[in-house]
């Protein structure tokens, strides 16, 4: 079934199970009111367990696939809390404004952490809000459901220990907090699994056996605290694969080293123009390569050169299937898990030095302000002549006598400096969003162990890159407008405006001097912060503030780059939306038609599936690297426990606040049980923790002194203790007790809002 067919499918199912009908049948009935032939039932059976997933549909035994909205139900992602009650998260979007589904622990039956669930909603009221067990929540009208079948298990990892059985199989009992106690594991499950070994497990879609829920074991866990441990865990547990397939690597090796004559005969041939790379010191890839034609009071002629992967890569082959498996390469601390076999990746489509290697090639023509006057894309031949790291630019650039190799360079260099800052200036105009937080970068040894933790740098060089591909990103955006070709465009929605209130609330109480009205005020944001102490903390306040950026299928709005011209092209070696947008621009401008509009249009339709799809894996990878850079830095810091550390109170909560680590860059956190001092309330209005007797307060942006007490790998967890403010702020009540009155005040008006979280 073509992508198009199967559009008309989904969008016929949607429309059927969005209405009031209570009940549409088996799969084959379903195909007969959507007119689907017999050789599509088999894909319109998954195309049915996407909209169950979606929360639109339900398939019960014996009564066939239902609409849940027409029966009073919701299928949703059940969140367990600690203390047994639950809540759901409602898949269907349009019921998503209604809030989560409180269940009471008594009503999640054989539900789970994760598991999606389908569940039978009781109507709002006051009665609803005072389920035994329910936590205490401000909003009287919440609403209240009951469990009635888990529709399917959550996939994730559980890391436990494995212990045997007498009459076969075993149990595995997790190691962490898990909203399960024990799993069963059946004997063609245990994956070789021994008596006591710790092991990654997951649940299954099955029965409970003996009251437990039935899991598999998926691998045997290495030991503890290793690089190789932690890798592992976190591969599982975000769905990296490591591993080619043999059909894949097979199709990648095959391919011809030499380039044959007739494809370049087709192409343009650059190879006299003077590309170059800037890529980190250790790069085995070089996707991109720049070049800087025209300089002078005329304006700039920018060209950015990016592999052809399309060439490569033809449609629905092993390579292409796996690669939109993993839709992204995944740079983990001291391993890359690349989206195409190292064949492709560091040999093929990696633009070396005195190489001939095909690619397409943007051409940007800009003013001498950076604004863009044209742009055209071409498919070339083009021969790179250096490659240069990001520090030996930097070092040219900021005054470093030129090697005799180098000194030719310098020119071009000098000119991308100057192209950068009118580049940039042009987006800061439009109202383009630029943090400068620092990041944590992770120096391994050779075994994977962390020797130091220092942030990452970002200078003019790393800058360079980043403007001449971000607007060879938005030219080709432009060109697929102008033409009318589909390509996955790059979201990013406006921050939801309760979440900019907030945001603002915060402004106002840490640096009360700040223009901050609304969203057009964000860029400026670092500016006017200046040297202000309480930039870091803004700043990252703003970054959760953002939306997560995704893929589109259509022409979206990119809140943070202010523009509605704006994809993915400079990296299909490690991103399939970028390989995407190539092979359309293959199709339209380079294979002899133009895109019809009306298939134009289909061709938006059909791309949502893969929109989704690549936002869910770009989302996974990134998880996957905060995840384990997070590890490792616990199993780096475990051994300054006891050590007195600087950092800044980053967040509050009821039950205490993080402090970023300044030489970390990680959080960490100060139990307010530690706190004994005093009684201490949750201020949200005032974004701090203050004493009831003495109102001395812990406010997000304090500058503290902290002990490491504790780092466990185990629970991904960072214990500190609370030691001294430092700098020169202001702490309320340190050193006097306030009056009874006014204390009295303060806890009375807090009481509430500590009941509230």
């Amino acid at each position: 079934m073509d992508i198009e067919r199967r559009t008309e499918l989904v969008r016929a199912a949607r429309a059927l199970f969005r209405g009031k009908r209570a009940e549409a049948g088996t799969t084959r009935e379903i195909g007969k009111l959507l007119g689907a032939r017999e050789r599509e039932l088999p894909e319109l059976q998954e195309i049915l367990g996407e909209l169950e997933e979606a929360g639109l549909a339900v398939h019960v035994q014996g009564r066939g696939w239902l609409s849940p909205r027409a029966q009073g139900w919701i299928v949703g992602t059940l969140t367990v809390n600690r203390r047994g009650f639950g809540f759901v998260r409602p898949a269907n979007e349009d019921e998503q404004e209604g809030g989560d589904l409180f269940v009471p622990e008594r009503k999640i039956k054989d539900a789970h952490h994760g598991d999606l669930v389908l569940v039978k909603v009781r109507s709002k009221g006051r009665d609803a809000a005072r389920g035994r067990g329910k936590p205490r929540v401000a909003d009287a009208e919440a609403r209240e459901g009951r469990v009635l079948t888990v529709l399917r298990r959550s996939p994730r990892i559980i890391l436990g220990r494995f212990w045997e059985e007498p009459a076969g199989g075993g149990v595995v009992e997790p190691l962490r907090h898990e909203s399960v106690r024990e799993i069963f594991v059946p004997p063609e499950r245990i994956g070789g699994a021994e008596d006591g070994d710790r092991v990654l497990a997951r649940l299954l879609d099955a029965p409970t056996w003996g009251g437990l829920p039935q899991g598999e074991v998926v691998e045997v866990a290495l030991p503890e605290g290793s690089w190789e441990a932690d890798l592992q865990l976190i591969c599982a547990e975000h769905g990296i694969r490591r591993e080619f397939p043999e059909e894949a690597l097979e199709a990648a090796a095959a391919l011809p080293g030499e380039i044959p004559q007739e494809e370049l005969a087709r192409r343009t041939d650059l190879r006299d123009v003077d590309f170059f790379t800037i890529d980190p010191s250790d790069a085995k890839d070089h996707d991109d390569a720049i070049a800087l034609q025209d300089e002078g009071p005329e304006g700039f002629l920018l060209g950015v050169a990016i592999a052809d992967v399309s060439h490569f890569v033809p449609p629905n082959g092993p390579v292409d299937r796996e690669a939109y498996e993993r839709a992204t390469s995944v740079y983990l601390p001291g391993l890359t898990v690349p989206m195409l076999p190292e064949r492709l990746s560091t040999d093929l489509c990696s633009l070396r030095p005195a190489v001939d290697r095909l690619a397409k090639v943007v051409w940007i023509d800009l003013d001498p302000e950076g604004r863009v006057r044209s742009g055209r894309v071409e498919k070339a031949v083009i021969r790179s002549r250096r490659r240069f790291s990001y520090s030996e630019v930097q070092e040219l650039l900021d005054g470093a006598p030129p090697s005799e190799d180098e000194a030719p360079w310098l020119p071009a260099l000098e000119g991308l400096d100057r192209l950068r800052a009118a580049l940039h200036a042009r987006r800061m105009e439009r109202g383009s969003l630029d943090l400068d937080l620092a990041e944590m970068r992770l120096r391994l040894d050779e075994s994977g162990e962390v020797v130091s933790i220092e942030p990452k740098r970002r200078d003019r060089s790393h800058h360079i890159v980043e403007e001449c591909m971000l607007a060879a990103n938005e030219a080709v955006a432009r060109v697929a407008t102008e033409r009318s070709i589909a390509i996955l465009r790059r979201a990013h929605e406006e921050p939801p405006e309760e979440d900019v209130v907030r945001f603002l609330k915060i402004c106002r109480v840490l640096a009360p001097g700040l223009r901050m009205r609304g969203t057009g005020d964000f860029p400026s944001l670092v500016e006017q912060l200046g040297e202000d102490p309480a930039s870091p903390i803004i700043q990252l306040a703003m970054l959760r503030t953002l939306t997560r950026a995704a893929y589109a299928p259509a022409k979206a709005l990119h809140f943070a780059l202010a523009t509605d011209e704006y994809c993915h092209f400079t990296s299909p070696i490690r991103r399939y939306p970028d390989l995407q947008v190539h092979r359309a621009l293959d199709d339209a401008l380079f294979g002899g038609r133009r895109t019809a509009e009306a298939e134009a249009e289909a061709r938006i339709a059909a791309l949502g599936v893969q929109a989704d799809h690549s936002s869910e894996r770009e989302r996974a990878a990134e998880d996957a690297e905060r995840d384990m850079q997070k590890l490792r830095a616990i199993s780096f810091i475990r051994h300054r426990v006891g050590d007195r550390l600087p950092g800044v109170v980053a967040a509050v909560r009821d039950h205490g606040f993080f402090v970023r680590l300044d030489e970390f860059l990680i959080e960490g956190m100060v139990h307010i049980s530690t706190l004994r001092d005093d009684y201490y309330v949750h201020d949200e209005s005032r974004f701090a923790l203050r004493g009831r007797n003495t109102g001395r307060q812990f406010q997000l942006g304090d500058a503290v002194e902290v002990e490491l007490t504790g780092a466990d790998p185990l629970h991904r967890t960072i214990d500190l203790r609370y030691l001294q403010h430092l700098g020169s702020r202001p702490v309320p009540g340190e050193g006097e007790r306030p009056p009874r009155k006014a204390a009295a005040g303060r806890a009375a008006g807090r009481k509430s809002g500590r009941r509230r979280r």
